[in-house]
């Protein structure tokens, strides 16, 4: 998945914080600097508590990936959701994973 994917883009420009949660939560899942770009914009600018708590964890979760890859010596494959799984609700985020 690739963060200029339009499916995100559009979740991110919503006026529904349902789904600039699932921009967030996809943006979490692909692991890579763009994508910590893009959450510290939303954690910064979001009008929505939630959406910006979100992303707050999600930039947690992708940084702790980033720098475990880092750690092994290897890089993190992006997830391939595939265009019919996009945003599945049993592909999004587990709230464990993502405590610190």
């Amino acid at each position: 998945m690739d963060v200029t994917d339009p499916r995100i883009i559009q979740y991110i420009r919503s006026r529904d914080p349902e789904e600039r949660m699932k921009a967030v939560r996809a943006l979490g899942q692909v692991h890579s600097a763009e994508a910590l770009r893009y959450l510290a914009t939303i954690y910064a600018q979001d009008p929505d508590d939630l959406v910006r708590d979100l992303a707050l964890q999600a930039g947690r979760h992708v940084k702790k990936m980033r720098a475990a890859a880092h750690w092994v010596g290897e890089g993190i494959q992006e997830r391939d959701l595939g265009d019919d799984n996009f945003l599945d609700d049993d592909l999004l985020f587990d709230d464990d994973l993502l405590e610190e």
